[in-house]
């Protein structure tokens, strides 16, 4: 990161990150910094400058990988048979570098083919607005960008099933410092992934309830290109990379109730490989790092009506690279 001052020449403030920034210790740093820290230091709890926005693609990727289109099963179809569908994702999260919201729909169409085969692609949008703690004492990010997200089931051996799917968004990030704002910038925030993902269909029954464990694994990579944030001075920002690889294990329940509502809830453990990235400021605490494991817990139903099927599922989870709750909702109509 560079700070470069409007009236301080070629005495500006320079430091060099990787990935994220370190202030250089010079006297004119160290009179900014004395100016912009806040009156007692922060510790674990805020995040670091600029990875914040990584963090946001990652976050939303696995979302959707994971959450969204986290229901294979649910999707099956015989051979010519086709459906169409719309999704939405609420989210809510609050995590060692930002906390806020974010909510993602999308339209997807699906058809089976001869061999047991699935095929599934969606395309959908996003919109997400973070606050974050930074050098500048505060503020928020917004992200928005779109995403296509296809994906394929196909037998493996009798009721175990794998699922491929892959994601890309582009998107840009909008970022508002300090309170009040006396910094600005934006820039383009690209993400990818992929995950594949074995399911052994019913595996055993407990009267009306069917069971279904699964496991997956899933690669997400999100890169911030470079920036400036403009104000009476100026904050320049290397361009930045960061990506997640993320095990699963959990169990699907499906409870049938009556002709045209079914009953369904998740348990799964997480985890994640790679730690994220260290603080990138001084008085940011650089062993901070979100949880490596964590579980998630789901309920929600499905409803037949008006011709197709309605879903609703909650779901919450304990500190991770998951948000911490976020409500999925669904309808599908087969033809």
């Amino acid at each position: 990161m560079k700070m470069i001052g409007k009236h301080a020449g070629r005495n500006a403030l320079r430091s060099k990150r990787s990935p994220g920034a370190r202030l250089a210790t010079t006297p004119a740093m160290l009179a900014i910094s004395v100016l912009l820290a806040p009156a007692t230091p922060v510790a674990a709890a805020p995040i670091e400058s600029n990875d914040f926005s990584t963090a946001i693609g990652l976050s939303l990727a696995n979302t959707v990988l994971n959450g969204a289109h986290g229901e294979p099963m649910r999707n099956m179809l015989a051979p010519g048979r086709k459906s169409a569908w719309v999704t939405t994702d609420a989210d809510y999260d609050n995590n060692l570098r930002s906390r806020g919201g974010f909510g993602l729909a999308d339209f997807g169409f699906a058809m089976g083919f001869e061999g047991g085969f699935t095929g599934r692609i969606a395309v959908g949008g996003i919109y997400s607005k973070q606050s974050i703690q930074s050098f500048a004492g505060g503020g928020d990010a917004s992200y928005v960008g779109f995403y296509v997200a296809p994906e394929v089931t196909l037998p493996v051996a009798g009721p175990i099933f794998a699922t491929l799917g892959g994601y890309f968004a582009p998107g840009s990030v909008s970022v508002d410092r300090g309170d009040p704002s006396f910094l600005r910038g934006k820039t383009d925030l690209d993400t990818w992934g992929a995950k594949v993902r074995f399911d052994w269909l019913d595996a055993f029954k407990v009267g009306a309830s069917s069971f279904t464990p699964y496991a997956s694994l899933s690669y997400t990579s999100a890169r911030m290109d470079a920036y400036t944030e403009t104000s009476f001075f100026t904050a320049s920002f290397d361009a930045m990379r960061e990506h997640a690889t993320i095990a699963r294990l959990g169990l699907d329940m499906v409870r049938t109730l009556s002709d045209t509502v079914r009953l369904t809830a998740r348990g799964e453990f997480a985890y994640r490989f790679e730690d994220g990235p260290s603080p990138a400021f001084w008085y940011l605490d650089p062993i901070a790092q979100p949880p490596h494991a964590w579980v998630r817990g789901g309920v929600g139903a499905e409803f037949d009506v008006a011709g197709g099927t309605a879903s609703l599922s909650l779901n919450a989870t304990s500190k991770g690279s998951d948000p911490d709750v976020w409500l999925r909702s669904s309808w599908k109509v087969g033809f």
